[in-house]
């Protein structure tokens, strides 16, 4: 009997999770599209050319999934570093720890004059709400919310809260309070960084499992749906009889050729997203105190979260050298088309007081290395109408024999980590091959 041609576009951790799955049950039709050089998608990784590696955003990995753990215990006992998470908010010249809700006694005076004693009773904060900034002010003190959960919030979407819903916050946001030791609350208290190659060393690595199964450099520029073929930038096409996609659901449906309907294509524009301009500085000077990330509320910092990417290995400096180098990496969600400035991140950078004071100065130190890159695909944002768009479009693909998984395929944050993802791959491999429900990524 032959075997169904299984298609994958994209070779980031859903694609590599579908791969890994297939492999295991020794099916063989099958071939992943990748449209760049290697791996990774969102999670790769890069070196620059003064030896510092970046990765394409702040990416830390802690499964929650027993098959995820299994798969990983395959890449050695001495693949990663397992670290514990040391996160911080700036407020003006404090380090308040992560989560604030829980650490309030450590905002500093000038910020917390104005908290009420009084709690939100148990009935306001199981109230219905409908968007998201309403779920914030019936969950959290007012000036909490004033504070640090509105302007960060703010900066971190670019998009107004109240159109936002809350079907993401479970196991993204503290409550306020909890039983549990503060600093070991949520799934990333403690993480796993690889010790050599930065984050997309492990897709590097799982892809290596396969690679024979992967065609590089494979752009997608087409789908046809009445031919069940994909097109390749080069001009070839290939048949498939099912075929699984990673990219963007929205770039997705606008690629598909065929009797597409009108409702389809309108709900896929009005899906929305993020951009992110990363902009990696390695300097000459240590960081304090081995911070692993600081987030930052007030305006007058042009990124919101700032990361010490070397904290998490000494391999992502040049020659292993901690002593003598450090890297931070700086996420800006993107507003339009204005990318920050290369003098605006170094000022916010020693105003943050993340480095080691070496001199007594109020200079801007020179970094050894500068780079900025854009995340075109950063957050999907979650809407108060995406859930009813995604019914539609999966409705609508699911006729093709077409799934669409992932941060961006699936359109769902709170189901967009990278153990999520890979996950996400996997189970849509048992559920088409092995007739198993998705957990995942349920319900379409």
């Amino acid at each position: 009997m032959t075997q169904p041609a299984i298609a994958i576009i994209g070779a980031g951790p859903t694609g590599l999770g579908a791969g890994y799955r297939l492999k295991e049950l020794k099916y063989s039709n099958w071939t992943v599209y990748e449209s760049r050089p290697c791996s990774g998608g969102l999670s790769g990784s890069f070196i620059d050319s003064k030896g510092f590696t970046w990765d394409h955003g702040g990416h830390v990995l802690f499964p929650t999934y027993d098959r995820i753990r299994q798969l990983l215990r395959q890449f050695g006992d001495d693949f990663f570093h397992k670290i514990k998470r040391k996160a911080f908010i700036r407020l003006g010249q404090s380090l308040v720890p992560y989560p604030i809700q829980l650490h309030k006694e450590f905002i500093p005076k000038n910020f917390s004059g104005h908290f009420h004693k009084e709690k939100a009773s148990p009935k306001q904060r199981e109230k219905s709400t409908d968007n998201f900034r309403d779920w914030l002010s019936n969950s959290f003190d007012a000036h909490l919310c004033e504070i640090f959960f509105y302007p960060y919030n703010n900066k971190v979407w670019g998009y107004p809260l109240e159109k936002m819903s809350t079907s993401w916050v479970k196991n993204r946001i503290s409550p306020q309070t909890t039983t549990q030791v503060r600093e070991g609350w949520g799934p990333n208290k403690t993480f796993l960084y690889p010790r050599k190659g930065g984050m997309g060393a492990v897709f590097n690595t799982l892809a290596s499992f396969f690679d024979e199964n992967i065609e590089f450099s494979s752009r997608v520029v087409a789908v046809d749906i009445s031919t069940k073929q994909i097109w390749l930038k080069d001009g070839t096409k290939r048949a498939f009889d099912i075929l699984i996609s990673t990219m963007p659901l929205n770039e997705l449906v606008s690629m598909i050729r065929g009797e597409v309907p009108e409702t389809v294509r309108s709900m896929a524009d009005r899906l929305h997203w993020n951009s992110c301009v990363v902009s990696g500085a390695g300097y000459a000077h240590q960081v304090k105190d081995q911070i692993s990330w600081v987030y930052f509320p007030e305006k007058e910092y042009p990124f919101q979260r700032v990361t010490a990417l070397s904290s998490y290995s000494k391999d992502l400096v040049p020659r292993g050298n901690t002593k003598t180098y450090s890297s931070l990496m700086c996420e800006t969600t993107l507003k339009g088309d204005k990318w920050p400035r290369r003098r605006s991140i170094l000022e916010g950078i020693e105003r943050s007081r993340l480095l080691e004071d070496v001199e007594n100065t109020d200079s801007v130190r020179e970094p050894v290395s500068f780079t900025q890159f854009l995340i075109p695909y950063a957050y999907p944002i979650p809407t108060l109408e995406r859930d009813r768009i995604l019914s539609t479009i999966h409705g609508f693909l699911k006729k093709h024999d077409i799934y669409s998984r992932g941060r961006f395929g699936g359109w769902k944050y709170e189901a967009g980590n990278m153990d999520h993802s890979l996950m996400q791959g996997m189970e849509i491999i048992d559920r088409l091959l092995l007739g198993k429900e998705e957990r995942v990524y349920s319900g379409y």
